[in-house]
């Protein structure tokens, strides 16, 4: 059900895109971002290689700035975590 509205959200602004030929278009910003949530939800219904096929394309398809702020966003994920988490002990 998830996975089925990512896609129509996808051929909204792409009518041919499949899963199959996900890597044939140029996307904008948001479509990479739903492209990514449909791998994520991929890893956990299908497989994790195919997901990790899909998040390096998203990763490749990005703009060099978006790549950097997903780079820093996650530095901070990992420390906010770890900071939560050490707080808890």
């Amino acid at each position: 059900m998830a996975l089925e509205k990512l896609i129509k959200a996808i051929e909204i602004t792409t009518p041919n895109f499949s899963m199959s030929n996900y890597d044939s278009f140029i996307y904008s910003t948001m479509e990479i971002r739903i492209l990514m949530n449909t791998g994520l939800l991929l890893d956990i219904i299908e497989s994790t290689e195919k997901s990790l096929e899909i998040m390096e394309f998203c990763f490749k398809s990005m703009e060099p700035m978006t790549k950097y702020m997903l780079k820093y966003a996650t530095i901070c994920l990992i420390y906010i975590t770890s900071y939560v988490g050490m707080k808890k002990l």
